[in-house]
This record gives C-alpha cells, sequence and structure tokens, in this order.
C-alpha cells in the first residue's frame, strides 16, 4: 500500500471517528482535528487505537497538538512500543480512578518534542520506583515489563529524557526527545 494510500485511509479513520464523537459526546469533550497534525503514520495510528479505547472505557481525552509532527529522533518502532506502554498504563489508572481523565499534549519546538500524559489514577500507595521495577505491576498475572522496558530505552538513547510526578490524584509521565 503506498503512503498516499495509507494517508488516505488514516484520514478516513479520523472523520470516522470525529463524527462519531460529534454524536457522542460534547463539542467542548475532545477536538480530533489535533490528530491531523500527527503526520507519522505509526504515530497517529497509536493514538487513534488509545482514543477509541479510551472511549470505550469512558474515559474524558484532551487532547493536544499545535504543531506538526513529522517523525522523532529515535527509532519509530521503539517510539511506538515506549508510548503505547505509557498510554496503556495511563488508561488502565484512568479507567480505575473516580474521574476518569487522560489529558495528551505534544509539544514541539526546534529542539526538542514533548509527550504529557497525564491521568487520574485510584491507588496512592505505590512507590515511582516500585513501579520502575522488572517484574513489578500492579496487575495479577502479569509480567511487569512495561515501565521497566521505558527505563531501558532511557539508557538506550542519550537523548530521552522521562520523568513521573504524581500530584494529588494525577500522575504525569513527562517524554522529552532532543533533536540532533
Amino acid at each position: 500500500m503506498s503512503s498516499t494510500s495509507q494517508n488516505a485511509k488514516l484520514t478516513e479513520q479520523i472523520k470516522t471517528l470525529e463524527d462519531y464523537s460529534n454524536q457522542s459526546l460534547p463539542q467542548d469533550e475532545f477536538d480530533y482535528k489535533a490528530l491531523y497534525n500527527i503526520q507519522n503514520s505509526f504515530i497517529k495510528s497509536l493514538l487513534i487505537a488509545k482514543l477509541h479505547r479510551a472511549k470505550e472505557l469512558k474515559i474524558q481525552c484532551h487532547f493536544e497538538c499545535q504543531k506538526p509532527i513529522k517523525s522523532l529522533p529515535i527509532p519509530i518502532f521503539d517510539s511506538v512500543r515506549m508510548l503505547g506502554i505509557l498510554l496503556d498504563n495511563a488508561l488502565e489508572a484512568a479507567a480505575e480512578s473516580q474521574n476518569k481523565v487522560i489529558d495528551i499534549m505534544i509539544y514541539q519546538d526546534d529542539s526538542q518534542i514533548e509527550f504529557l500524559i497525564k491521568n487520574t489514577y485510584q491507588d496512592a500507595s505505590l512507590a515511582l520506583d516500585q513501579l520502575q521495577q522488572k517484574g513489578y505491576s500492579t496487575k495479577a498475572g502479569h509480567p511487569g515489563f512495561g515501565l521497566n522496558t521505558v527505563e531501558e530505552f532511557k539508557q538506550k538513547y542519550t537523548n530521552l529524557f522521562v520523568q513521573y510526578q504524581r500530584v494529588d490524584a494525577v500522575f504525569s509521565t513527562q517524554v522529552i526527545l532532543m533533536k540532533d
């Protein structure tokens, strides 16, 4: 499939998602037009899939990306894997929380691309360093490789910075990718 036909198909998917949201959600709740600024089809597909999942879980989403994002400064499959892990964790935590909210912001300037993912969560007793340990999981029967895999990417790429923070009932993950 050519990139032109892939882009047409992704544009069609975004339009379908936008039409669905216009019928199902209050108008101010989510603006899918921000997805048009994600010009990498792998990242766009990942975001569309996660936004669909959030809808299924009845999570209120806010998404912002004001400047076009064409590529990322680390290999795309590692980027998709890392963002997929972080978004899955945010979805799971938000789904278990009382307020069920996720905010996703993507910012780009001449020197960096930043992904900021904020989600509500329920269990405030977990330590941040414990969440990053290999084999630790909050889910029964789960191998617990998620945040540890993100930590491995931090070791692998010197231009990747990840920071976690908890304030009140909001968990934040900030990913900064420095451009060459």
